[in-house]
């Protein structure tokens, strides 16, 4: 599959348009058990149908890799909870699922970024994208676009800033702001100290 950073479209017109269906997602890291085994549990939700599964992506040091999947129950999900990782925080995204030119395709859509989104395209080699579709750049490979690394983003986030995207700047105490890069563009991060400097 290959990987794309794209350009926020039009969801509302691009999910009826292309028929994509839409599922909100979170997913949680569990603690290492094995250096070489990474753990997760992801719950997913379309409509009124609400699914749990658990994930295990493995590493070998021979370079071999492959991931294994199951559902799980509610019961099973809650409990796997109670093992996860509190350096990292949970990913939430909501998924977009659709076909076009014979090739599966997902736009993932993240809380953090109205102005930017992930898209995947399954297959072999590139093909064509809806004239919708902006690409910035292929990040197909990018450590910094995998879920980790965004779950480890946004747990210093939450932890230690409010965050407003760039075109955000009604904050009265800019010297408080530090305007810095991340995966989606430019945020501004302002310190948690006292009151909150839009108030």
């Amino acid at each position: 599959k290959r990987k794309y950073l794209i350009a926020m479209p039009d969801m509302a017109a691009f999910s009826h348009k292309y028929r994509a269906a839409a599922i909100d997602m979170t997913q949680t890291y569990l603690a290492l058990t094995n250096p070489n085994i990474e753990r997760r549990v992801r719950m997913q939700k379309s409509g009124a149908e609400t699914l749990y599964f658990y994930t295990e992506k493995h590493r070998m040091e021979n370079g071999e890799k492959w991931d294994t999947e199951r559902p799980i129950s509610q019961k099973q999900y809650e409990k796997y909870l109670l093992e996860r990782d509190t350096a990292l925080s949970p990913v939430r995204k909501t998924k977009y699922r659709f076909v076009f030119a014979d090739r599966r395709c997902e736009i993932d859509m993240y809380p953090f970024s109205a102005e930017r989104a992930v898209l995947f395209q399954y297959g072999q080699s590139s093909a064509a994208l809806p004239e919708e579709i902006t690409v910035l750049r292929e990040v197909t490979g990018d450590a910094d676009y995998k879920n980790r690394k965004l779950a480890a983003l946004q747990k210093h986030v939450r932890e230690n800033f409010w965050v407003f995207p760039t075109s955000v700047k009604k904050h009265t105490r800019p010297v408080w702001s530090q305007k810095k890069s991340c995966p989606f563009g430019q945020l501004f991060f302002i310190p948690l100290r006292g009151t909150h400097p839009a108030a």
